[in-house]
This record gives structure tokens, C-alpha cells and sequence, in this order.
């Protein structure tokens, strides 16, 4: 009787051993999501300050063009036209559009958030 209650505190100390051990794992791992979390809205947070100025350099970009000032057959003309593609590129594969491919422009977009 005595080597089986002997074998039963042998077992209940080797299961407090595992959970302590497991809980000091844990704590570890606890602590790297909390960083990563914290990582991840920093990241958050400059997507939308990304965001934000993708979509005012898009409005000042059509407002500056609206008279035609930059005309495609010059150099100032295809680097205004590259920048503004790209900008659109980057605005309509964004987050808020839920990164679905589109068929509408950008100012159909924009229209739409107005």
C-alpha cells in the first residue's frame, strides 16, 4: 500500500513540474504575441497614413491636370502619367477597396467613398 501511494506523490509531482514548465513556455509565448500584435498596429497605422496620402496626391494630381497642363508627348507629361498610374494601381488594390479587382477608375471610386 505504501509503494503505490509513494508512486501516486511520484506522479502528482512530475505532473506539477510539467505544468510549470508548460505555463514558463507559455509566458514566453504570451509575450512574443504581445509584441507582435503591437507590430502589427504600428503596421496598421501607416498603411492608413499611406492610404490617406495615396488617395490627397491622387486629387491634387486630377485637380492640377484638369486644364491639361501636362501633355503626354513630353517628359514631364509620361512621368505625370507613370505617377498617376501608379498611384491608381496602389489605391485600387488597397484594403478599403477589400482587394478585389476592379473595372472602375479610380474617380468612380472615389466618387463612391464621397
Amino acid at each position: 500500500m505504501e509503494i503505490i501511494l509513494y508512486i501516486l506523490i511520484a506522479i502528482l509531482i512530475l505532473e506539477a513540474i510539467a505544468i510549470a514548465f508548460y505555463a514558463y513556455i507559455n509566458r514566453g509565448k504570451n509575450k512574443l504575441i504581445a509584441e507582435l500584435l503591437e507590430a502589427n498596429n504600428e503596421y496598421d497605422d501607416w498603411i492608413v497614413k499611406i492610404k490617406i496620402k495615396l488617395k490627397d496626391s491622387y486629387e491634387n494630381m486630377t485637380e492640377i491636370d484638369k486644364l491639361g497642363a501636362f501633355e503626354a508627348d513630353d517628359e514631364v507629361g509620361e512621368t505625370f502619367k507613370t505617377i498617376y498610374e501608379i498611384i491608381e494601381e496602389l489605391y485600387l488594390s488597397s484594403e478599403d477597396n477589400f482587394m478585389e479587382k476592379t473595372d472602375k477608375t479610380i474617380d468612380e471610386i472615389l466618387e463612391e467613398d464621397e
